[in-house]
């Protein structure tokens, strides 16, 4: 059985990424997330990930045979992915209990490397039209069809953003196993 973590921003304040996006940005969006990019990578410099770390001890170490955790996160920043290769260097082999190495990125990410696959980069005010499919999310959204067990951690709902997943899943709440999955919101207000 597959476990789906859905992570917000509350992970990434618990790392002390206290960063918001300027208030001083110009109008120009591809400007915007170019400056929104770099300001982030500095920032990762000095985050402690610590809680990440302490987080894939416990589901590694307590994960039984037959499960996987699959990780999303509606976050730009790579935290996740920074511990994920520290703990599995590339080449190693991928351990039981992770569906994969890849953390899923619902609103885009940092990562400079051009990937149509990735969900675009959204800011917290896009309008939800702006929202394009994409593999990343198309995949992610097929796993909720299937799958039946989601913990959703540090996702205040409170942005345009973090709504529109909620409509991306009204949009497909005929095909899901309502009766059958179980959803845990853990601390969604915390950091708001």
């Amino acid at each position: 059985m597959d476990i789906n973590w859905i992570m917000g921003r509350g992970l990434s304040i618990d790392c002390n990424l206290r960063w918001e996006v300027p208030a001083e940005l110009n109008v120009n969006t591809e400007i915007n997330i170019e400056k929104i990019k770099t300001l982030l990578k500095e920032e990762m410099k000095s985050a402690d990930t610590s809680i990440i770390k302490e987080f894939l001890y416990i589901i590694e170490s307590k994960t039984k045979n037959g499960f996987r955790h699959r990780l999303i996160t509606t976050n730009w920043d790579e935290l996740i992915e920074k511990e994920i290769d520290k703990k599995f260097p590339i080449g190693s082999h991928k351990p039981y209990w992770l569906t994969s190495s890849f953390v899923y990125h619902l609103n885009g990410t940092i990562n400079s490397e051009e990937n149509c696959n990735r969900s675009p980069f959204l800011l917290e005010s896009d309008d939800a039209l702006q929202r394009l499919a994409s593999l990343e999310a198309n995949t992610v959204l097929n796993k909720i069809i299937t799958d039946k067990l989601f913990i959703i951690v540090g996702v205040s709902f409170d942005c345009q953003t973090d709504q529109d997943f909620l409509n991306q899943l009204s949009k497909i709440e005929d095909y899901l196993h309502i009766g059958d999955s179980t959803w845990i919101i853990l601390n969604p207000c915390s950091h708001s």
